[in-house]
């Protein structure tokens, strides 16, 4: 929802050249903090394999020395980008002053991960493991309620790229400051701790998450990567219509998400368990949501799409049919994969164990 409710917002107050170079500093970050949120990915079946509270705590206290670390590299690898110009490069053929302003936007999201990113991302998946998945989950739609409006309360002021980001940064401190709050009282509440760190094992852990930063380089390559190709390559106003058509896969995504980001911790905890008839049932919910839900909706969007791609981006996009349904036919196969993918997931990690 946030997705769709916010490309007509911007591209009422700016040209789809702006929102080009919007749409590039998003996809950057990921890349910047590909192995915080790898090493995040890897704790989280850590945690959910720890024995007992002190186990945890011990885990938690030296991921969160390794994540400080690799939340500061994030920044530091983003001033590099921003000094030597591989910025301005990404964007291709834009003014000087759009460029710059994309250039300190990019700044103060590194800084703002390093604040909020690394601390709330381990805690919330320290707390899953004490089975407080569906608090985690309600602070993730709210973060997101307000991450999203946020930067078109920006835009809807007549703010430039910076001035949306800079509100963007402050709805993010807003939200995550009681986030991590709730946190840490959770994890007291129930008798959890912060032992000293155990800096070999936070070495250890980091260096295994390795595999995991690769994984997710990849998809972040699979989702957004054709930006960072496409803006130098052919602008990003051209870039623009390619990301703007995908949306409709990325929402697809992201409802598929929806389903899977509850489920796999349940089905990790089944199949770990060797509770057969619980991961059945689980199956079983899980594909009629695919088959019943996910695919027709993506048939009937290609029917519907033509009219509401127009309206939706103000005329100022041209539609692409084809292009339409060849991404939303990958989130199909996608989807279909998604099962098998967590199975082999806990497989792996139980021979590893």
């Amino acid at each position: 929802m946030a997705q769709i409710a916010s490309v007509p917002i911007f591209l009422t107050y700016w040209s789809p050249a702006e929102y080009g170079v919007w749409l590039v500093v998003s996809s950057l970050m990921p890349y910047l903090t590909a192995f915080d949120v790898g090493h995040q990915s890897y704790l989280s079946y850590e945690f959910i394999k720890a024995r007992d509270n002190d186990q945890l705590g011990r885990l938690l206290s030296s991921s969160l020395v390794a994540g400080g670390l690799m939340g500061a590299f994030a920044l530091l690898a983003t001033l590099i980008m921003v000094r030597t110009g591989a910025v301005e490069a990404l964007l291709g053929q834009v003014n000087p002053e759009l460029a710059g302003q994309a250039e300190r936007l990019l700044v103060v999201q590194g800084v703002v991960w390093l604040v909020s990113g690394t601390c709330g991302g381990l805690l919330g998946r320290a707390i899953v493991r004490l089975g407080h998945y569906p608090r985690t989950a309600w602070w993730g739609v709210a973060s997101t309620i307000v991450t999203s409006i946020a930067p078109l309360i920006g835009v809807a002021l007549g703010g430039n790229i910076l001035v949306a980001g800079l509100w963007l940064a402050g709805g993010t401190l807003a939200i995550n400051t009681p986030l991590l709050a709730d946190f840490i009282r959770v994890w007291r509440r129930d008798g959890a701790r912060f032992p000293p760190p155990d800096l070999g094992l936070a070495a250890r852990n980091a260096f295994l998450s390795l595999g995991v930063t690769g994984r997710d380089i990849l998809n972040q390559v699979r989702q957004q990567g054709i930006r960072l190709v496409l803006a130098p390559a052919v602008g990003v106003a051209q870039m623009t219509a390619f990301s703007t058509t995908r949306t409709g896969a990325n929402v697809a995504l992201q409802g598929l998400s929806s389903i899977m980001g509850p489920f796999e911790p349940e089905l990790l905890r089944f199949l770990r368990d060797r509770d057969q008839v619980r991961v059945e049932v689980a199956l079983s919910v899980t594909w009629a949501l695919v088959v019943y839900l996910i695919a027709p909706s993506l048939v009937a969007a290609q029917i519907i799409m033509p009219w509401v791609f127009e309206a939706w981006t103000r005329g100022r996009i041209a539609f692409d049919p084809l292009l339409f349904a060849i991404l939303s036919a990958s989130v199909a196969v996608f989807a279909y994969a998604q099962t098998a993918a967590t199975i082999v997931a806990e497989t792996i990690w139980s021979e590893a164990s």
